[in-house]
């Protein structure tokens, strides 16, 4: 491809500009505009600018045999490595802003869920349990608080309970279509047995780590 002196020149001042010009919309365009699709057209956009700036950039250094390095070799050179280096650095503080942001939204849904179940508490969920308390405990924790009226630690076989109602504990939140927020984001839900008295009998982290089959006929929250 032959290229004269003019055009290597203008390549190369355009190869180290475009990035330039990628930083400034980004700055302007990116932060007005909040509908998601617009945002990845604008990406999309952006990324097609650094390619171009890179092959603007080897387009001018290889002109450089025919027309010497003077304005080509350095602002080309310049160009290729802005347009590599740059995108690199944005994934690199993007990755990290967008997973403090999914944090942050999971926390705020967790929180929202807490203040609409905690409306209607306490309240009995059997003929035996009664739910007092519903807590956000971490970024992707919950926690339920349940009394067993009625009933006393000293009297029952703990570790019995405990095997059956995490297994159903288990089930409702691997099947349950409302425990799918909890499944997606990956939330530990704890849930936190009392006898009458307000002794613990069990407390049980529910989260991806276990699998088991059993039914479960009352959720770990309301209906």
């Amino acid at each position: 491809m032959n290229i004269t002196r003019e055009k290597a020149e203008k390549f190369a001042k355009h190869s180290w500009q475009l990035p330039l010009l990628i930083l400034l919309l980004m700055s302007f365009l990116t932060s007005m505009i909040k509908i998601p699709i617009i945002v990845m057209i604008l990406a999309l956009g952006y990324l097609i600018m650094h390619l171009i700036g890179i092959t603007f950039g080897i387009l001018a250094c290889c002109s450089v045999k025919t027309h010497g390095k003077e304005k080509i070799l350095i602002p080309g050179s310049v160009g290729i490595v802005i347009n590599v280096l740059l995108p690199a650095l944005l994934i690199a503080i993007a990755i990290p802003t967008f997973h403090k942001a999914r944090a942050s939204a999971i926390h705020g849904q967790l929180h929202m869920a807490q203040r609409t179940i905690s409306a209607q508490l306490p309240v009995m969920v059997d003929e035996m349990t009664r739910i007092d308390r519903v807590e956000v405990t971490g970024p992707r924790e919950m926690t339920y608080t349940y009394t067993l009226v009625s009933m006393q630690k000293s009297t029952m076989d703990t570790a019995f309970f405990s095997r059956f109602i995490q297994k159903e504990l288990q089930q409702e939140y691997d099947t349950s279509p409302k425990m799918e927020m909890f499944r997606k984001n990956d939330v530990t839900v704890n849930h936190v047995y009392r006898d009458e008295a307000g002794e613990v009998i069990v407390s049980l982290q529910i989260n991806h780590q276990i699998e088991t089959t059993g039914g479960f006929d009352q959720p770990p929250g309301l209906k």
